[in-house]
């Protein structure tokens, strides 16, 4: 043999190294770098976090809502409360006005009925 010839099968486990390596190379190249990787992570990391910050946010607004609405409710309940009471003592008042309506002129009479009782029965005043 001579220094430029390579047995067969030597050129042969040196064309699947190299057919190897071509694989290997094609991995590496898809691979991500560290970098990469940490940097893409804090990218991830942080749009967690905005996205934990909002959703906190959210939840205050949420809580702040519910407070407002349920005094809103409150507010209005207090108010068609006093509302009624003062209808209530409005319809109180109208009937002692009915009441008294009615009740005057019976009363005249009675005392009209008594008054005349007595000065027939000469026990008044002349």
């Amino acid at each position: 043999m001579a220094d430029g010839d390579i047995p067969p099968w030597v050129d042969f486990v040196l064309r699947q190294v190299g057919e190897e390596f071509a694989r290997v190379n094609v991995r590496l190249d898809n691979l991500v770098t560290r970098d990469a990787f940490l940097q893409e992570q804090n990218r991830v990391n942080e749009n967690f976090q905005r996205l934990v910050r909002e959703q906190a946010e959210q939840k205050a607004a949420l809580a702040s809502e519910t407070a407002a609405r349920l005094l809103a409710e409150r507010t209005l309940a207090e108010a068609r409360a006093q509302e009624q009471n003062e209808r209530e003592r409005e319809a109180g008042n109208r009937r002692w006005q009915v009441f008294g309506m009615f009740a005057t002129p019976i009363a005249a009479l009675i005392i009209g009925w008594v008054v005349a009782a007595l000065q027939s029965s000469g026990g008044g005043a002349s």
